[in-house]
């Protein structure tokens, strides 16, 4: 009997130890499979010649000249790579990013320097106090340049009236406020907001809140969309989803605070903005 119990002691420990056997080599083989593929990885070198782009605003810009990428098999791989110019670095002097993948996915970034020679920025400049036949918003920025009360440079002196986008938003009848925004192939942009005087009909935005103060007591739930009276194109109808809402409240903590509603019409040349105020009290107690 004791024979017996012996022997079933031996057996489980052998079973015990083959199994710690088969675990460890899995894990090995599992590790030397990682190592394998992280061998196998394609490494691509991605160079710059010249290491700074310059350009002085003659010709086209190209962000790839000078770009070669290769594998580590020597293949070309230039035609693969994209240049995207991003917003850091100085005026005068970009960051772009080069990506390029490989045939596995592998990917490789690389970041070099743009510099602009003679660039002074974006360059906008609107008549004041502008006077306008309701006519002239179906084209209104070539209409403002042909009549010299719009100029628009692009930072090398070039004419960039076309880059120009602007809208309107009311402030009495009749009277807007028409802001103009350039922004440029760099990244950089300028603006300017110009006090305008419109004659005829004008086919307005209608943003109506049901309020303009209200008072919440705390910790009760607040939407900000049920105090919406109307968001309205004359022509278009509804566009409760071109409405944007920007909200402070907060009902846990007692005070005053603002509910800004942005409506921007279908073609963007029209925004309308209202403000809810929002007290949230606390409730009285008996």
């Amino acid at each position: 009997m004791r024979d017996k119990k012996h022997l079933l002691q031996l057996a489980g420990i052998l079973a015990l130890a083959l199994l710690l056997a088969l675990l460890t080599a899995a894990s090995v083989q599992d590790d030397s499979v990682l190592q394998k593929k992280e061998e196998n990885k394609e490494e691509i070198r991605l160079t710059f010649s010249p290491e700074v782009l310059t350009y002085d605003g003659q010709g086209d810009l190209d962000l790839l000249k000078g770009v070669y990428a290769e594998d580590a098999n020597g293949k070309d791989l230039s035609s693969n790579v994209e240049a995207v110019m991003t917003s850091s670095g100085t005026q005068t002097e970009k960051k772009i990013r080069y990506t390029v993948f490989a045939p596995d996915g592998t990917e490789t970034t690389a970041v070099r320097t743009l510099k602009l020679e003679g660039y002074t920025g974006p360059q906008l400049s609107v008549e004041e106090n502008l006077k306008l036949e309701v006519s002239a918003l179906e084209d209104l920025i070539p209409y403002l340049k042909e009549n010299n009360l719009l100029t628009a440079q692009d930072g090398f002196g070039r004419d960039a009236a076309d880059q120009v986008e602007w809208y309107r938003e009311k402030v009495e009848k009749g009277v807007y406020d028409i802001t103009f925004t350039l922004k440029n192939q760099y990244l950089d942009s300028t603006q300017q907001t110009v006090r305008t005087v419109i004659s005829g009909d004008t086919a307005d935005l209608e943003l109506n809140l049901s309020e303009s103060t209200i008072t919440v007591l705390t910790g009760t739930e607040f939407d900000p969309m049920n105090y919406v009276a109307a968001a309205m194109d004359p022509e278009y109808g509804n566009l409760m989803d071109r409405l944007s809402v920007s909200s402070t409240v907060n009902t846990m903590i007692p005070g005053m605070y603002a509910v800004v509603y942005t409506l921007t019409s279908l073609d963007n040349t029209q925004k309308a903005e209202v403000v809810l105020q929002v007290k949230v009290a606390e409730e009285m107690k008996q």
